[in-house]
């Protein structure tokens, strides 16, 4: 009996192992389905990412219909990875598919709900639409996904500054510089939007603060000179404009701010090399002219201006600006004739016909100055300046009663003026006889000159 149960024991123990055996064979078997599996996903990856390399090379050397293939062949070895969407995106976005594009950029998303770089290029195609809410939408998600992408903040703080929030884009500004302290293309992008909302005293402010950053970034102390300059703080721009005005071989300078919608991948505060353009050239020599004019050295503000109207001879305000240098020497021909030179260029020029009739007016010839004047107030109707010195040279060829018109018109327009009130007081005191108090003095018109269309 004890035989017998022995032998039984062993028989249930070597089932034991066998079942145990079977049960192991097949959750190896399993394991290794899994393993395989996994193998093979990391090998189609690794193809995938190999094809997308190559439609990313071919994308960049504009070969597009290529890349397009090469990408969906990455696409078919791997149909998870978001990197292909986000390729084919692009692609079809540069040849001008614009909707297929954005159905790709939302493939990406749908894989990665964190692709920045798919939000953002969705966001790049909105705004080509002028769909800018969806843009901003766009924008605002690939810098919550990116909040270190220094490209999402500008692309987001610009689109802000287009739909008229001027105030919330800088404080997004401000905010990302409390992490960005050295940006650069921060500063310069608040600039560029404080400027385009007339704020040219607060842009100056951004514009220094990336000066100091960048000192030898020509193009901004340009941005800083000309913004401090259309603030009317002449003092100070002149310094910047007779620095970059003596730079007759600029450094190599990179563009104003970083262009958020070429590429958010790129550095921010890469340089290119560029050279500043006749147009930036003429922009410093004339505002450069002005400074001087304004600081009372007009042979300074007259070498500037030949120098403009070298560069730019078919530029009627050169030579509206040569006519100011003269005046501002007293060399009444000079002025008239430099006025004419503008004149031929742009005959419907107010400015330049009142230097023109003020030049004629101070070289005696009233007359002459009464018919310059008048052409210049059938151009800018509303100027009172214009009117008071037509009334001047009708004063001055005995016209006491058109020059007391004259001011009653500029008066209507302009009640509390204290020239107009001066001179037809005068008039007044004259009893009608053309002779005034304060005959002859008149307010110098140079730098500055403001013509109200």
């Amino acid at each position: 009996m004890k035989t017998t149960t022995t032998k039984m024991i062993r028989r249930i123990g070597i089932l034991v192992v066998f079942g145990s055996g079977m049960f192991a064979m097949v959750g190896c078997s399993d394991m290794h389905q899994e393993n395989l599996q996994l193998a093979e996903a990391r090998w189609s990856r690794a193809r995938a990412a190999v094809q997308l390399q190559l439609g990313e090379q071919q994308y960049k050397t504009g070969q597009l219909d290529k890349a397009l293939v090469t990408v969906g062949q990455a696409s078919s070895l791997d149909p998870t990875y978001p990197r292909t969407q986000l390729l084919r995106g692009q692609i079809l976005a540069e040849k001008g598919q614009g909707q297929a594009a954005v159905s790709a950029f939302d493939g990406a998303i749908a894989l990665d709900s964190r692709c920045a770089e798919a939000y953002y290029c969705r966001g790049v195609q909105y705004e080509k639409w002028g769909q800018f809410d969806k843009a901003l939408a766009s924008y605002q998600l690939a810098r919550s996904s990116a909040p270190g992408n220094v490209c999402y903040t500008i692309a987001t703080a610009e689109i802000l500054g287009h739909l008229n929030r001027l105030t919330e884009a800088l404080a997004l500004i401000d905010e990302t510089l409390l992490g960005q302290e050295q940006s650069v293309s921060l500063r310069v992008t608040a600039g560029e939007l404080c400027q385009a909302h007339g704020d040219n005293l607060k842009a100056a402010k951004y514009f220094r603060e990336a000066a100091r950053l960048a000192t030898d970034d020509t193009t901004i102390l340009r941005s800083l000179a000309l913004a401090l300059y259309r603030a009317g703080k002449y003092d100070e721009a002149k310094g910047y404009l007779e620095q970059l005005n003596s730079q007759r071989t600029p450094e190599p300078v990179r563009s104003a701010g970083v262009e958020p919608r070429l590429s958010s991948t790129a550095d921010p505060k890469a340089a290119e090399a560029a050279e500043p353009t006749s147009a930036e050239r003429a922009e410093v020599l004339s505002a450069l002219g002005d400074c001087y004019l304004s600081a009372g050295q007009p042979e300074s503000a007259r070498n500037c201006f030949a120098e403009l109207c070298r560069l730019c001879p078919k530029r009627a305000d050169a030579w509206e600006n040569m006519a100011k240098a003269a005046l501002a020497r007293g060399k009444w021909d000079e002025a008239a004739a430099n006025a004419d030179k503008a004149l031929a260029l742009a005959s419907n020029s107010a400015g330049a016909q009142l230097i023109r009739g003020y030049a004629l007016l101070q070289g005696g010839k009233p007359a002459e100055a009464v018919w310059a004047f008048q052409k210049a107030h059938r151009l800018a109707p509303k100027d009172v300046l214009m009117l008071c010195l037509l009334s001047e040279s009708y004063r001055r060829t005995g016209n006491s009663e058109s020059a007391r018109e004259a001011l009653v018109r500029a008066l209507q327009i302009a009640p509390d003026d204290a020239l107009a009130n001066r001179m037809l007081n005068g008039l007044a005191k004259a009893g009608g006889k053309g002779v005034r108090d304060d005959a002859g003095t008149l307010p110098t018109v140079t730098a500055g000159v403001k013509v109200n269309e």
